[in-house]
Order: C-alpha cells, then structure tokens, then sequence
C-alpha cells in the first residue's frame, strides 16, 4: 500500500512539473485559434453579404409601392397620366390623371402578403353600393368581385401579375336571377407592368 501511494505522489509530482505533456503545445493552440478566427471572419463576411443582399431586397420591395406601374407600350402620361399605383384599397387603375374610381361599388383590400423576397399577393374585394342598383337588389351587400393579385418583381422597372379573377355571373343577373342564384365566373389573366420614368 505504501508503495502504491509513493508511485502515485511521483506520478502526480510528475505531471506538476511537467504539464505541457497533457495539452497541446502553443503552437498548435496558436493554429487552432487561427483556423477558428479565419472561420470567424468567413462567417462574418458572408453574414455582411447577406444583410446586404436582404436591405438590397426590401428596398427594392418596398419602392414597387412608391412609384407608378404602366402597361407595356403604353405610356404613363398619355392624357394627363395612364397607370396603376398603391392606395390602401390595393393598384388602382388611373386614367386621364385621375383615379377610375366610382361610387357604383366600394373596394376593400387585404394587407399584403408577402410570399418570398421578389413575390406578394394582394386581394381586393368589390361590393355594390345602393347606386348600383341593378347589381346591389340582386345580391344586396354580397361580394360582387373578388380579384387575387399576384406579383412577381422581375427587376426594378418590371412585373409580372397574374390576376385570379371571381365576379359576378352577368348573364345570369341580367336575366333576373337573385341572391346565390346569380353564382360566379371566374378566370385568370397574365400580364406585365412596366415602371414610369
């Protein structure tokens, strides 16, 4: 017992002075170090590129809704302006300079649902008002149009829409159909707008 305790005080009294022999020398703690602060700068690198990119991204999202869209090959100032542009019920068509607005049916939009960082969506819902009144005494204050608006931003002078579109079935409301009886048509169109300059 005696000598087993001696052998374990030589072998501790070993590893006092000497305890470079358990760890890794400087050297390779100054390699590890290195490989780690490179790795370190990589990452910080690429995160920078990508904060940049995203900022880039949200700009360029965010400028579709301060500026005016026109159709290709028809330009944004023809009599007094000709274009869509944002308003809180959605792109609203403008001609002659002036909002095709009407007070024969009252818009509303959803927000906008952003898909990805060059998609969105936007929803606008039509319903009559009293002074329509063909349309309003057939369904009253029920959706009379409801249009799913896709976008696709190309670049920062083009988009792509695709426009899911549900109105009201005029043929059977001229007829005299009523209420859920006049039903829906519905159909989806593709087209493209071009930034005003």
């Amino acid at each position: 017992m005696k000598k087993l305790f001696i052998v374990n005080l030589i072998i501790s009294f070993f590893f006092l002075i000497y305890p470079v022999h358990l760890y890794a020398n400087n050297s390779t703690d100054k390699l590890i170090e290195s490989l780690f602060k490179n790795k370190n700068e990589k990452f910080t690198k690429e995160d920078n590129t990508n904060q940049t990119l995203e900022k880039n991204d949200e700009k360029l999202f965010n400028s579709v809704f301060n500026t005016k869209w026109g159709m290709k090959g028809f330009p944004c100032d023809y009599n007094g302006g000709t274009y869509y542009q944002w308003t809180v019920r959605g792109f609203m068509f403008w001609a002659n300079g002036k909002i095709s607005d009407s007070d024969q049916s009252r818009i509303e939009a959803d927000e906008v649902i952003k898909l990805s960082n060059n998609r969105f969506l936007v929803t606008q819902r039509f319903y009559p008002t009293m002074q329509n009144r063909l349309v309003y005494s057939a369904i009253g204050n029920s959706i009379s149009a409801e249009i799913h608006e896709t976008y696709t931003i190309v670049n920062e002078d083009l988009l792509y829409v695709k426009r899911e579109l549900k109105t009201l079935d005029f043929d059977k409301l001229m007829k005299g159909y009523k209420g859920d009886q006049v039903g829906y048509t519905y159909q989806t169109e593709r087209t493209e707008r071009v930034r005003c300059k």
